[in-house]
């Protein structure tokens, strides 16, 4: 299996939104409740992460309801985007979790992003306007294999004026609250053949993403 990290970003204009209620429950344990997917720009609420203009990725946004049936905290990292034609899967750019109804912020305790490569400073100390990197904090990202597929990770530009450019991929801790919507971002590859996607949690498949997504 090979890993490829995309390193620029895209600007585009949403064209199509898809929208269909579906619930699957994994291990009975979790219930998904996969609400819709769209793609999105730079001026999406949610887009904290800006994109450089590209003509061969496209930024897409899915929404899904989470339920712990048990009250467990909820692993966000398990959450892959798979292109079945191009043998990509895709993890998450950038993850929001909130309650349902109008958010304009995020909850920490639905899940915080950690760095994957540790960034110091002069001092040895990590800096306080990053995210944390902390390998105590599992990544199951990497724990799912699916035999043939190249995974795809999009690291994040943070920019100091005392650091400079630092890049990394992130990951996020799990939710500690059972009941949340949470809004996934995936940046997906369209120089290739027609993709076709399905989200999936771990091994299991929630639904296929029916957008019009055409190589570019």
């Amino acid at each position: 299996m090979k890993k490829l990290i995309l390193c620029s970003i895209v600007l585009v204009i949403f064209t199509f939104q898809y929208t269909r209620s579906q619930t699957i429950v994994i291990r009975d344990s979790l219930e998904i409740e996969f609400k819709k997917t769209k793609e999105i720009s730079n001026s999406y609420l949610h887009s904290s992460a800006k994109m450089k203009k590209s003509d061969h990725l496209v930024r897409i946004l899915v929404r899904c309801d989470l339920t712990a049936l048990f009250k467990q905290p909820v692993d966000i990292n398990a959450f892959s985007l798979i292109d079945i034609e191009n043998k990509f899967r895709y993890r998450i750019a950038t993850y929001f979790g909130y309650k349902k109804g109008p958010s304009l912020f995020t909850h920490g305790d639905l899940g915080r992003p950690h760095l994957k490569k540790e960034v110091l400073n002069k001092r040895g100390k990590q800096y306080k306007f990053l995210p944390p990197y902390d390998p105590s904090v599992p990544d199951s990202f990497e724990t799912y294999t699916f035999e043939g597929y190249n995974n795809i990770e999009v690291p994040t530009q943070y920019y100091n004026l005392v650091s400079g450019e630092v890049v990394s991929v992130k990951y996020y801790s799990p939710s500690q609250k059972p009941k949340f919507r949470a809004d996934l971002q995936f940046v997906v590859i369209t120089n290739q053949k027609t993709p076709k996607l399905a989200l999936y949690y771990g091994k299991e498949f929630i639904t296929e993403i029916e957008l019009d997504i055409a190589p570019k």
